[in-house]
């Protein structure tokens, strides 16, 4: 009996140890840090998401971190998921669609209007999943038109008049 009430002592003394003070929550029940810093791109990103509604890794890696040295989205990953675990995009699945698709969070929209966005940002709100194939063949176009006005800017003659786009319409 003494033994047993030993045993009970010295677990009740570890258990204090690990947690701090009696009555608090172990630290494995805390939500999860990330740890990283969050860079101009990242807020890029979060305003993108923000204007088009819900995005993949892949758009969002043509969208902001492409270039011409860099052939694959891996980088995107990283940064996507430091997002994600930094609580400014949340995964949302479409049973529609493989892909997954990211949503931005207030906090998202909160780091795209402290990087001075040029333009006002549309009012927080996730497509339904109904409309998320919709969002993404819209942010497929929007991306083929950045990357066309991208491509013929970087020439080293005047754009034409007739090589700009004057409307896009999408039927």
């Amino acid at each position: 009996r003494d033994k047993r009430e030993k045993m009970q002592k010295v677990e009740g003394e570890k258990t204090k140890q690990k947690n701090g003070a009696e009555g608090q929550k172990p630290k494995a029940w805390s939500a999860p840090k990330a740890k990283g810093v969050v860079t101009l791109r990242d807020g890029i990103a979060c305003q993108w998401v923000c204007e088009q509604g819900a995005m993949t890794v892949e758009q969002l890696w043509r969208a902001v971190w492409w270039s011409q040295e860099s052939n694959s989205p891996r980088y995107a990953y990283v940064r996507v998921l430091f997002l994600e675990r930094s609580l400014f995009l949340e995964k949302i699945r479409s049973p529609y669609s493989l892909k997954s698709f990211y949503k931005a969070t207030r906090a998202a929209q909160a780091l795209a209007m402290a990087g001075g966005g040029t333009l006002p940002l549309i009012p927080l709100q996730a497509p339904p999943i109904n409309q998320i194939p919709h969002v993404d063949v819209l942010t497929e176009a929007r991306l083929a038109v950045t990357r066309a006005n991208k491509v013929r800017s970087s020439g080293s003659g005047p754009i034409r008049e007739e090589n700009t786009v004057r409307s896009c319409v999408l039927t």
